[in-house]
């Protein structure tokens, strides 16, 4: 059955867009959640590495934290050695010794002590056992020569969900685009490449009919395409030029021949009279 060279190519086409859209499709299920756990894991332990450089100073550490806290939605709790929360992201105070106000923070401290550690790692802790409730915290241990703090960095794995559900989402309509345009293309640039071809295809069958009147459009592009049609069209010439030289060759034996049996017509008849 014959297939057009033009639906041919755009089926190629199709065919391998469509494989990397649905091999970027499921590597973005498969492979976002955790970057993204990555990225929030890498974030909240490099904000615990620029408050270690700052301990003892209160201004730099509210800055570093408030930054974070606008740019990642990462939460802060900080307590003193006591124990004492003196800072939480949700009221944002920082309590100092001659405020005696207290910070109200949804995490106990004293309870939670044996997580603390100077060189922590991020870990994934659940609430209630709830997954969407899960958070990502770093529990730390903030020190320098005359203060001593107990952080707690964390992100909400739901916010996390809510920021790969968006990408996805944007990933499926950009795909979706993607493969319509790539399919657009693909036909008009198939068209561009198959008329040529066509065109030397009719060509060819009126040369196979000793037809010549027809010749390939040659083109100035300096491509495979080009150097065909200029050599159709040379080749057609040189077969005309040798039917025509044959015909001749062919005219002048037939004359020679015809003079032949004339002669030998016109000596028998003398020599039977």
């Amino acid at each position: 059955m014959f297939r057009s060279i033009k639906i041919k190519f755009m089926m190629v086409v199709f065919g391998i867009l469509a494989s990397v859209i649905v091999l970027q499709l499921a590597c973005n299920y498969v492979l976002v959640e955790p970057y993204y756990t990555w990225k929030r894991s890498y974030l909240i332990e490099r904000a615990y590495k620029e408050l270690q450089k700052e301990t003892g100073n209160r201004e730099k550490m509210v800055e570093i934290m408030n930054d974070y806290e606008d740019a990642y939605n990462i939460q802060f709790m900080l307590a003193n050695k006591r124990m004492v929360c003196i800072y939480n992201s949700r009221q944002q105070n920082f309590r100092n010794g001659r405020n005696y106000y207290r910070v109200r923070a949804n995490f106990s401290f004293r309870r939670n002590f044996s997580r603390f550690s100077r060189k922590p790692e991020t870990v994934i802790v659940s609430n209630d056992g709830e997954k969407n409730q899960a958070k990502i915290s770093l529990f730390g241990i903030l020190q320098s020569k005359n203060q001593t703090y107990y952080v707690v960095i964390r992100s909400n794995i739901k916010s996390i969900k809510e920021n790969m559900n968006e990408t996805s989402q944007l990933v499926t309509v950009f795909s979706g685009v993607a493969l319509v345009l790539g399919v657009i293309l693909a036909y008009i640039f198939g068209k561009k490449v198959s008329e040529p071809i066509i065109q030397m295809n009719e060509v060819t069958c009126h040369v196979a009919k000793m037809d010549f009147s027809k010749t390939v459009t040659e083109t100035k592009k300096q491509d495979e395409l080009g150097s065909l049609a200029t050599n159709i069209n040379e080749m057609a010439r040189q077969i005309e030029k040798n039917l025509m030289q044959l015909q001749e060759e062919n005219l002048y034996r037939e004359k020679i021949e015809t003079a032949r049996k004339e002669f030998i017509s016109n000596v028998s008849h003398e020599l039977k009279t």
